[in-house]
């Protein structure tokens, strides 16, 4: 790999490809004030940009290891890099992150990351779409973000973003863990 982190390049090939990424995973809970270890860095894209971006991902040494309708795993040749995830939504589900989005710096890389509630709704998105392991992962970063960036988890936005994203009774079970309550509220 000719560049010194995974973030020179895929910021290099989106600027060149002329794509749109939004940083998702464990790099934006860290950039919310929360940090933990991650193995790869993590995208959301659409089909249209995706592509531009596989092609110069490709010449430099990256392939594609795992695809589906809505995921791509993007590995170097030889695992000298960091992988990089690409998660794909709809134009629309896009363009409404991005613009409620802010933005991050990664080795002096300018990178577009969801609002903190974005974030969270993708979370429980995943938990509810995804195989039951997925809990394990999603809900520590719903609670630490939650204390790191004092979320008022009775507020009607928080609510609300767990009714509509997350699996049901998501937001009594985070209620729960958060305050120690035994009763449910909201």
């Amino acid at each position: 790999m000719n560049y010194s982190t995974v973030f020179d390049l895929i910021a290099e090939a989106a600027q060149k490809a002329g794509a749109r990424l939004i940083l998702i995973g464990g790099f934006a809970v860290n950039a919310y004030h929360y940090a933990r270890n991650t193995k790869d860095v993590d995208f959301l894209t659409t089909d249209e940009d995706y592509p531009k971006i596989a092609r110069f991902l490709s010449l430099s040494g990256f392939r594609e290891s795992v695809k589906t309708d809505v995921f791509v795993k993007q590995v170097f040749e030889n695992a000298e890099g960091m992988p990089i995830d690409f998660l794909f939504v709809d134009p629309d589900t896009f363009e409404s992150i991005w613009k409620d989005g802010t933005e991050t710096v990664l080795s002096g890389k300018i990178f577009r990351m969801p609002s903190l509630f974005h974030l969270i709704a993708l979370k429980l998105h995943a938990i509810k779409q995804g195989s039951k392991d997925r809990a394990w992962k999603d809900i520590p970063d719903i609670l630490n973000l939650i204390e790191a960036n004092r979320i008022d988890i009775r507020s009607f936005d928080f609510v609300e973003v767990c009714r509509k994203y997350g699996p049901k009774g998501i937001y009594e079970d985070i209620l729960k863990m958060c305050t120690g309550d035994k009763k449910k509220d909201g």
